[in-house]
């Protein structure tokens, strides 16, 4: 059998299925990502859920200085009062999100 290639070509075939091979190997040694990490996601959203009562509290603080900075002006005081109301709902509505999230981040992070 006549061989068709020429010693150059087949040192370039040598030195291409080297490479190759080395690559694969290369390849196999890198830790293959197991998928997206839900549990930071959750982790994230719970920060987020905190970071936002803190503030709520805060704006709570400024409507309860108006109602006492204003006591004579019934407008301004139910207002106020009406503001308060809606942050502590939203507050009560966080907790339970967040609740949510850190059953959801044990979750998966038991997977």
């Amino acid at each position: 059998m006549v061989n068709a290639m020429t010693p150059q070509e087949e040192k370039h075939l040598q030195e291409y299925n080297a490479m190759t091979e080395k690559q694969l190997q290369d390849d196999a040694k890198v830790r293959r990502p197991s998928g997206p990490d839900i549990a930071a996601l959750y982790r994230c959203m719970e920060a987020q859920d905190v970071e936002h009562i803190g503030e709520l509290h805060l704006d709570i603080g400024v409507m309860r200085s108006i109602i006492e900075r204003f006591p004579d002006n019934d407008q301004i005081r139910q207002m106020a009062k009406y503001f308060i109301r809606h942050d502590l709902n939203l507050i009560d509505n966080l907790i339970e999100e967040i609740e949510y999230e850190r059953e959801q981040t044990e979750e998966f992070e038991r997977i």
